[in-house]
């Protein structure tokens, strides 16, 4: 029995103003304009994605269009990337650097619809064997690293069916909430590392919670609870979690659809930003989508983020705008404009096609 219940739920939200103006985009626009927007960047970079976290991202969102589409297409050139990469973690990572082993959900979501291909398998394993043996766990020094870690290691205990794995989960994933203390029980919101903790302040005296590391925490607790069976170990408390970061992020979505780069401070660094609204929209759309979170209530936020994301971040180029990139902190390559190219397009892109596959499901 997950401590937030539905009616709870209901009785927290019952002063927001649910706006029922607004219609979900049409299926058939929707993959359109993802297509526009994939095509966009992979025409502009005739070089393939490197191996990164921000590629991992990418084909993360890439998977989930492919899913929704079914094209043939879009599936080759992903198999085609991981086999030219031979299925490898990027060269040089180390134990401390966890966002280097996103690129293993791709491989294992690659092994599962081809188990004898071994090798999709083993580079992935052999690198969290030796984390999930180590004592250590500090080696996931901020809310990136939990999205790049949490569900590769449900991916492998399901695969595996061994409790060692879903052991190391939960010690991840505990150790960031109550030893890092990176969890706010007052907000339900995330400090994205140790940096931002209290006592540091927004200019305006807020705390300090950003909405796009926000997002990829929300993001692995979604994924993780895709994987994970409802009888799994500590599943409840994942789904707690989860739930919380719903409730504190939808009163704080903003009149556009977006929310701001610093969640409860609206005026530090003012403008859209395209990743951590992309990345909280494609978690409440799965809650949508599986039944875990109030229509009435969550519908109308999701249509008015996804609409905002489509009016003011995509364009008819297949350019994606308001994309913060790749950044340690809020601050970073700030001010967004409508027209600035971030110094990392796939990053962006990959979520945006998260969120909007993900609300694709949403529509008949």
């Amino acid at each position: 029995m997950y401590k937030i219940t539905f009616v709870s739920l209901y009785v927290i939200v019952f002063s927001f103003k649910n706006c029922f103006a607004q219609n979900l985009p049409q299926k058939k626009d929707l993959l359109a304009n993802m297509l526009i927007a994939n095509n966009y960047l992979q025409n502009k970079n005739k070089i393939a994605p490197k191996n990164d976290f921000s590629s991992a991202v990418y084909f993360d969102g890439l998977l989930a269009f492919q899913k929704i589409s079914k094209s043939a297409k879009q599936l080759d050139f992903i198999n085609k990337w991981a086999k030219k990469i031979k299925y490898n973690l990027p060269e040089g990572i180390s134990d401390a650097n966890a966002e280097d082993i996103a690129i293993g959900s791709l491989f294992l979501e690659l092994y599962k619809t081809d188990t004898l291909a071994k090798e999709k398998l083993i580079p992935i394993k052999l690198k969290i064997d030796s984390l999930v043996d180590s004592y250590k766990l500090d080696n996931w020094a901020d809310l990136k690293s939990l999205y790049a870690i949490m569900p590769i290691l449900a991916k492998i205990a399901v695969i595996t069916n061994e409790e060692k794995y879903h052991d190391k989960l939960f010690q991840v994933f505990i150790y960031m909430k109550n030893i890092e203390s990176l969890y706010s029980e007052q907000e339900l919101l995330w400090f994205s590392d140790k940096n931002f903790k209290a006592p540091c302040k927004t200019p305006n005296g807020q705390n300090c919670f950003w909405s796009t590391a926000n997002g990829f925490l929300a993001t692995g607790l979604t994924k993780v609870l895709t994987v994970l069976p409802k009888d799994a170990l500590h599943y409840g408390e994942y789904m707690d979690s989860y739930l919380e970061m719903m409730i504190a992020t939808m009163n704080l979505q903003r009149e556009d659809g977006f929310w701001n780069v610093s969640l409860t401070d609206p005026k530090h660094f003012e403008g859209k930003e395209l990743i951590g609204t992309a990345l909280i929209t494609y978690c409440m759309a799965w809650g949508l989508a599986n039944n875990i979170i109030d229509k009435t209530t969550f519908t109308p936020i999701v249509t008015k983020a996804i609409n905002g994301l489509l009016k003011d971040s995509f364009n008819k180029s297949g350019f994606l705008a308001w994309s913060q990139g790749v950044a340690k902190e809020p601050k970073d390559n700030q001010p967004l404009t409508k027209q600035k190219v971030p110094n990392n397009e796939y990053l962006g892109l990959g979520c945006f096609l998260l969120a909007a596959s993900e609300v694709a499901k949403l529509v008949k």
